[in-house]
This record gives C-alpha cells, sequence and structure tokens, in this order.
C-alpha cells in the first residue's frame, strides 16, 4: 500500500525541507506541514492495515457498535482534517 510506504518518505522529505528553510517563519510553515503529512500517512495506513469488519466502518448503514463507529470514524475525520491542513 502507498501510505506505509509515504510515512518515511514524508518524514525524510520534511527533514529537508526544513532544513532548507531559510527563514524562522519558512521553519515553522515547513515544520507544521511536514508534521501533518507523516500524520495523515500514517493515520491513513493505520486506518487501512486493520481488518475492519462491517459495523467497524464509519459511514456504512450497518454500523451499530458504538465503539468501533467510534474509532473508525474519528480516523476517518482526522485524515479529513489533515487534509485540509495541507491546503
Amino acid at each position: 500500500m502507498v501510505a506505509e510506504g509515504m510515512v518515511p518518505a514524508s518524514l525524510a522529505a520534511g527533514i529537508v525541507l526544513i532544513c532548507l528553510a531559510g527563514t524562522p517563519q519558512a521553519v515553522l510553515a515547513c515544520t507544521v506541514y511536514s508534521v501533518t503529512a507523516w500524520l495523515l500517512f500514517g493515520t491513513s495506513a493505520v486506518y487501512h492495515l486493520g481488518t475492519w469488519d462491517r459495523s467497524a466502518r464509519p459511514f456504512c448503514a450497518a454500523s451499530t457498535t458504538p465503539t468501533a463507529l467510534t474509532a473508525a470514524a474519528f480516523t476517518a475525520h482526522c485524515i479529513a482534517i489533515l487534509l485540509a491542513a495541507h491546503y
């Protein structure tokens, strides 16, 4: 899967990006971008590596288990928030 490979790649690219930033504002911006990229790919990898039954899918009509629904929905919302942070 792509997300698992992108976790170390985004970490390495983030370090390079932060080192190449010239001003303190650029360092802060690159740090925020790099951390959110790493969290995005890490969260996506964990979400897609898990074995989710039908009741654990966040937006499925058969989602009736509160704990599974909460965990899956939280993960799905984290991915959406991290995607928004990149814009």
